[in-house]
């Protein structure tokens, strides 16, 4: 007897165990569209900044001078997005946006990333609304705009050699629908692990009870 198994042998394990397939994947689509029914919807709003570094008006400025000022906010950039991620900070940004969550809380809810090659500075945010992402979005980049220009603020009142600023090019708006869940990817999801399941689990009937199977010896 051949001890190889074929593409007959798997077929037909297939075809004596299908309902054990059926039933395990039907289960693994109901539990799929359970757990997004009963999920509590996340809302994510995003808001950029442009970082830009400039001598006062005293100093003239070369092309060589106006490079160097865009690899200097490129850097800033980064450094800001860093700043944002203070328990502290955010924290303080909360207070703006009228939200009573812990700084370890938004931590999770808050992303702040320079992107690459760019003075742009992308601030992003999470909630349980649309309306509390983007005010959460907002505050964030409306506060880190105060602090760096307190920053760069002397506090003798004499002007900068260097300033940098941040304006905000694109204010958040609350999202028309939720990033979380998603209703048709965890279904999808579902419907290929209980696939995978149910024949998995037909393979260990057929081969480690060999009674289900025809003796052809």
């Amino acid at each position: 007897m051949d001890s190889g198994i074929e593409l007959k042998d798997y077929l037909s394990m297939i075809a004596k165990n299908w309902l054990i397939i059926v039933v395990t994947t039907v289960t693994a689509v109901l539990l799929a569209v359970v757990v997004t029914v009963t999920a509590e919807p996340v809302y994510e709003s995003d808001m950029r900044l442009f970082v830009a570094e400039s001598s006062s008006g005293s100093v003239e400025r070369t092309s060589q001078d106006t490079f160097q000022g865009i690899l200097i906010s490129e850097r800033l950039a980064g450094t800001y997005s860093q700043m944002v991620s203070r328990e502290s900070f955010l924290e303080r940004a909360a207070d703006r946006a009228d939200l009573q969550l812990s700084g370890r809380k938004l931590l999770s809810m808050v992303e702040a990333r320079a992107i690459r090659d760019t003075q742009i500075l992308a601030v992003s945010a999470r909630g349980s609304t649309p309306e509390n992402a983007a005010n959460l979005a907002n505050a964030v980049g409306e506060l880190l705009v105060d602090e760096i220009t307190a920053l760069n603020t002397p506090s003798d009142g004499s002007p900068a050699l260097s300033t940098v600023t941040l304006t905000v090019t694109d204010a958040a708006r609350p999202a028309d629908s939720p990033v979380s869940p998603r209703p048709m990817v965890n279904v999808i999801v579902g419907l290929i692990m209980g696939t995978l399941l149910g024949a998995l689990m037909a393979f260990a009937r057929d081969h480690f009870y060999p009674t289900t199977r025809d003796n052809n010896c």
